[in-house]
């Protein structure tokens, strides 16, 4: 039923089980076990690569006929993938340079509907709101798209957007994206952020300044493994599987048991060890290591699940199946 609330976890009908997901601002993609890519939700900009884009999809909707695709990311109206052997292809929105496919900014075109190679060869990717970052397969990671809030790495404020990829370092191996930031775990396991640090939400040290244009370090002795963007929050998992959120938390999105802001990473609520996270527009999930989900922050539209209300959560609450 149209605009009716999910509350509950439901299976989502793919022909056969998912291997990978990514859910963006009302739209979804799903990695099937052949390679396959299906998406549903908005296509508008052609972020899904499935014609019509002024007509949504209420069901899963192969994206062409590749059947090698490894990963896929998506924000609000582009989206990227990679394949098994490291292709890098981005759609949907172009206007900003957030599909790395346009050198020359010189009336770029609206939106790009279907799957443009970017070229060499990459093992992540991670799509903000009109930015991209992407880490190739030496460990650089590169970013390109609007660059107003930094979040693109370009060091001149004039900067407003990168068409290309511009390599902003080496040595990461796993990369996370919000609406106007971006993150990276470094070879020796430290954090290393940079975009819009309004409130210090970067936590990368007080005083620092509201735009970070280049990758900076996180303020914390822990050494992480896992890291994830929420629309004005970060959470990450340590390498001894302790969870650590900071940044905004007017609605209890970091689940430290209150709603103060954070800006050093701050041990949530609840004893670990955890082995997966996911952070969205204001609200927190992630998944224990004996299997476990919890939830935490705004809870109004349900997304916390009916076993924990609608009411906003400061700590993890635990998910139950029917």
């Amino acid at each position: 039923m149209m605009g009716a609330l999910v509350d509950t976890p439901t299976p989502v009908p793919t022909p056969t089980p998912a291997t990978q997901v990514s859910a963006g601002y009302q739209s979804s993609c799903v990695i099937l076990e052949p390679g396959e890519l299906w998406c549903w939700g908005n296509n508008g900009s052609h972020r899904l690569a499935l014609p019509s884009p002024e007509l949504p999809r209420h069901v899963p909707t192969a994206v062409g006929t590749e059947r090698n695709w490894a990963r896929v990311s998506l924000y609000s109206r582009h989206t990227c993938a990679l394949t098994s052997t490291g292709r890098l292809y981005c759609w949907g929105r172009a206007l900003d340079g957030q599909l790395g496919v346009h050198a020359s900014p010189i009336v770029p075109p609206e939106f790009e509907p279907s799957p443009l190679f970017l070229g060499g060869s990459y093992m992540a990717v991670a799509v903000g709101n009109d930015h991209t970052c992407a880490i190739d397969i030496t460990g650089a990671v590169a970013c390109w798209g609007e660059n107003a809030q930094g979040q693109s790495g370009a060091d001149t404020p004039s900067v407003r957007n990168v068409w290309v990829p511009t390599s902003l370092g080496s040595r990461y191996s796993n990369l996370a994206s919000g609406i106007d930031r971006s993150c990276a775990i470094a070879a020796d396991g430290q954090i290393h952020c940079w975009g819009d640090n309004r409130d210090e939400r970067l936590g990368v040290g007080a005083g620092s300044p509201v735009v970070v244009d280049t990758p900076t370090p996180v303020v914390s002795p822990d050494r992480f493994r896992a890291i994830a963007l929420g629309s004005e929050h970060q959470c990450a998992i340590t390498n001894d599987g302790r969870l650590l959120c900071w940044g905004l938390n007017l609605d209890g999105q970091l689940g430290v048991g209150d709603a103060t802001t954070r800006t050093e990473p701050t041990e949530v609520a609840g004893a670990g060890p955890w082995s997966a996270v996911a952070s969205s527009y204001l609200h927190t999930c992630a998944i224990h290591e004996n299997g476990a989900l919890y939830c935490w922050g705004r809870g109004e539209a349900g997304q916390l699940s009916r076993t924990c209300g609608r009411d906003d959560a400061t700590a993890p609450c635990r998910v139950c199946i029917d």
